[in-house]
């Protein structure tokens, strides 16, 4: 019976000191305040990563020991990273992701003319359309 406990204790314990290895939080946008569903958050150079849910929140579970980087990432946003090392866990953080913001190049939108056409249209003719016999179908 004595043996028995003492088994049980220490499976408790291994499990309790394995739930530790925990890093939990939420993605917000950091201009609106906004969960971000669908960011992927995952610890850099190991499989260990998640999406949030619809309320912007995740959990990663067996992160490993040692020093690691945290990165958090979605499209239109800059993509975040935390360093931490495993002393620091059980973490739980918020983090708020900012806009990316990319300016294009100016589109100028000319009119069609005909003289276009005429230089570049029998120039496309010649080229894709082709000028042997068959082409003419």
């Amino acid at each position: 019976m004595k043996k028995l406990s003492i088994l049980i204790l220490l499976l408790l314990a291994g499990a309790a000191s394995r739930s530790q290895q925990t890093i939990s939080g939420r993605v917000v946008s950091a201009a609106t305040g906004e969960p971000l569903t669908g960011a992927s958050v995952f610890i850099s150079n190991t499989s260990v990563g998640t999406t949030t849910d619809h309320s912007g929140f995740f959990i990663l579970q067996h992160v490993p020991g040692g020093r690691n980087e945290l990165i958090a990432s979605s499209i239109g946003y800059e993509t975040n990273v935390f360093s931490f090392s495993a002393e620091q866990l059980p973490l739980r953080l918020r983090i708020e992701m900012t806009l990316k913001i990319k300016e294009l190049e100016n589109v100028i939108v000319e009119p069609f003319t005909e003289e276009y056409w005429d230089k570049w249209g029998r120039l496309f003719m010649e080229k894709f359309i082709g000028t042997t016999p068959n082409a003419r179908y």
